[in-house]
């Protein structure tokens, strides 16, 4: 477990061509790839011969505190929505939360995490008494798909956030699903929500000369960098403190 998240560089990424690159990938981001498995495909509860066929590869990466939380690489013939969405389903019974890595060629890479969901059946008209809508459990893919060659800032600012904080599972479950929040909403050089200065951000500072001017933006990366370490450690710093 790392106390902040990893500095993680677009080289980091361009470095993932492998299976060993992608274990030492989350190794840097602090999971344990000590546990990594080749898998059996019907081992795994596969049962449809189209997605059988479609598999040239699973294998465990890193599996945190008694399994709770593992990271799963899928070699395939080829990504597809279709193909995506047949893994997850497989996963929706079987304990624990789930990262998956899909790929099938090292260009592409699908970074998968399984996101149960609830939903309520309608009680049928003719019985009587208070409602009891039973709740049924379903399965969707939240995607981050990443150009490993040309990697963009939105995909590196997420997968920065992939990196193992928490201090357990569930809180680090939760942390990737705001990291993929952040994918759907973010912008290359800043995180907001519709708000009104992103013209500004979006159109007119990249405008301004010292947005344009070297010198000017080495020395603004720097002063984000040292803000950085200041706040670093404010977690363990801050939290659980009474408010004086």
């Amino acid at each position: 477990m790392l106390n902040q998240d990893y500095e993680l560089s677009r080289e980091d990424i361009q470095l993932l061509s492998s299976r060993d690159a992608l274990a030492a990938l989350f190794a840097k981001l602090g999971y344990d790839t000590n546990e990594r498995l080749i898998q059996n495909i019907a081992a795994m509860g596969f049962t449809s011969d189209t997605l059988k066929s479609s598999i040239t590869h699973i294998e465990r990466l890193a599996s945190q505190d008694a399994r709770m939380f593992e990271v799963y690489l899928f070699e395939l013939k080829s990504v597809t929505i279709a193909t995506t969405q047949a893994i997850v389903r497989n996963f929706r019974n079987r304990p624990g939360d789930y990262l998956l890595v899909l790929t099938d060629d090292y260009q592409r890479l699908d970074f998968v995490l399984v996101e149960r969901y609830s939903t309520e059946l309608s009680k049928p008209q003719e019985t009587f008494g208070p409602p009891t809508a039973p709740k049924q459990v379903g399965v969707r893919p939240r995607v981050l798909t990443v150009n490993r060659r040309n990697p963009d800032d939105v995909a590196l600012r997420v997968l920065r956030r992939f990196s193992y904080t928490e201090s357990d599972t569930i809180a680090q479950y939760e942390k990737l699903l705001s990291a993929y929040d952040v994918a759907n909403w973010s912008e290359p050089f800043f995180n907001n929500r519709a708000l009104f200065s992103d013209y500004y951000l979006i159109t007119r500072l990249p405008d301004s000369p010292e947005w344009k001017n070297p010198t000017e933006a080495a020395a603004m990366t720097r002063a984000f960098r040292e803000l950085r370490e200041l706040y670093a450690d404010v977690r363990e710093t801050f939290s659980n403190q009474p408010e004086q």
